[in-house]
């Protein structure tokens, strides 16, 4: 097993993405001008919510509110799967990079078709799992370390599955093969990899921060002011301008979340392909290259 360096892999990460960023706009960011649409769809809906009164719901209209959450979870369900497309290719990307090729968002989703039903049915198997540990973390609540103790367990598996979605990818396996592949792979070089995942993350998060932070802060602080005054605060409604401010910084983060995640997952799959004992990865659809 190939040691990981959580440092020169996050490095790695960002130099794929960033160094060859026009293969990434025309694979990653061919589908997902689709998860940008639909992203500008529910930010326009959501401009048609009614107004709220923080603890005062008398006179809210339900109906519209109910319209608006089914809209928005329509265009939530839709930019899933336009997400799923979106890694798969950037997978691919980032795998032909490393090869010293270039390739285009046809060839890559000519390579992907075959798997999106396993890709998909990992993906909803991940997020089914972390989901149901988290909410048995709150209904453990009572017991205070309950909620700390489900955040830990799925971290771990977080790691130990960090990979299975490759797994799925580039050897056709099934979700429950592909997680079973990937905690082989990720047998001991866990802690590294938790370790450049946190980095990853703060490296993505740091940017979303600077954005939401001031925003956040300036609601809080007429928040506690009107309460000083004795009034109910009232959530002012954003203007047109700005919430398309923050759909276009929402959508630049995220296309870039998802380039740099797809480039983790493949440069860690494949670094830990690299040992005496495993072949080194060739075509989606192909038997692994010796």
């Amino acid at each position: 097993m190939a040691r990981v360096q959580a440092g020169a892999l996050v490095g790695s990460t960002f130099r794929l993405v960033f160094g060859n960023l026009p293969v990434f706009l025309r694979t990653v960011g061919v589908p997902f001008v689709l998860v940008a649409l639909l992203g500008l769809a529910s930010t326009l809906t959501l401009r048609a919510l009614p107004p709220f009164t923080a603890g005062d719901p008398k006179g809210l209209d339900y109906a519209a509110l109910g319209r608006v959450v089914g809209f928005s979870l329509l265009f939530g369900i839709a930019s899933l799967f336009a997400q799923i497309v979106c890694t798969m290719v950037g997978c691919v990307a980032a795998a032909r990079v490393q090869e010293g090729r270039t390739v285009g968002f046809q060839e890559a989703w000519s390579e992907v078709r075959p798997r999106f039903g396993a890709f998909l049915a990992t993906t909803l198997l991940l997020v089914a799992t972390f989901v149901g540990i988290m909410l048995l973390g709150l209904v453990g609540i009572i017991f205070i370390v309950g909620p700390f103790i489900a955040l830990g367990f799925a971290i771990y598996l977080a790691v130990r599955w960090v990979v299975a979605p490759q797994a799925t990818l580039f050897e056709g396996s099934r979700a429950g093969e592909s997680l079973k592949r990937s905690s082989e792979l990720t047998k001991g070089a866990r802690g590294a990899i938790f370790g450049a995942v946190v980095l990853l993350a703060l490296a993505i998060l740091v940017p979303i921060l600077i954005v939401v932070l001031p925003v956040m802060l300036a609601t809080f602080s007429d928040r506690i002011a009107a309460a000083q005054r004795g009034e109910t605060f009232v959530a002012p409604q954003p203007t047109l301008g700005a919430s398309l401010l923050q759909w276009a910084l929402g959508s630049v983060i995220s296309f870039f979340s998802i380039s740099l995640f797809a480039a983790f997952g493949t440069i860690l799959y494949r670094e830990l392909l690299r040992t005496p004992a495993e072949p080194v990865l060739g075509h989606i659809g192909e038997a692994p290259m010796p």
